[in-house]
Formats: C-alpha cells, sequence, structure tokens
C-alpha cells in the first residue's frame, strides 16, 4: 500500500495531465472554429506554441456576428 504522501504526488500528477489534455483539446478547438469560418492564421503564429502576441491576434479579431466572439470566449 503506498503511502499517503506519495498517493498525494500521484494524485497531483494525474490531475497535472488532466488539466494538460484539456487545454490541448481547447487549443484545437479554438484553431478548428477559426478554420471553420475562414480566418487564416497568419504563418508567424502557425504553430504548437502559443505565443501572446497569438493570444493578443485572437482577441483583437472582429467577427460580422458576435456570437462568434462568444464562443471562443
Amino acid at each position: 500500500i503506498p503511502e499517503v504522501q506519495r498517493e498525494q504526488l500521484r494524485s497531483m500528477f494525474r490531475r497535472r495531465n488532466d488539466l494538460v489534455k484539456d487545454f490541448r483539446r481547447i487549443k484545437s478547438y479554438i484553431k478548428m472554429q477559426l478554420l471553420y469560418f475562414g480566418i487564416e492564421v497568419p504563418q508567424e503564429f502557425d504553430n504548437d506554441h502559443w505565443s501572446h502576441k497569438y493570444r493578443n491576434w485572437i482577441d483583437t479579431l472582429e467577427f460580422e456576428y458576435p456570437t462568434l466572439r462568444f464562443t471562443l470566449d
């Protein structure tokens, strides 16, 4: 039987893995939505790393209807 401290560490690592999976899924969903509505990601941002400039670019996008903004937010 593992010690309590070891179990707590395992629990923390599991939670971290869950969060990483959630972030990856959300990022994929955002990129999919942009692609679906014909918004091309600039070449400088087309990679796995989401820099502050990339997130700011997404925040400054303007759409014809506010519903897509609500979806992305």
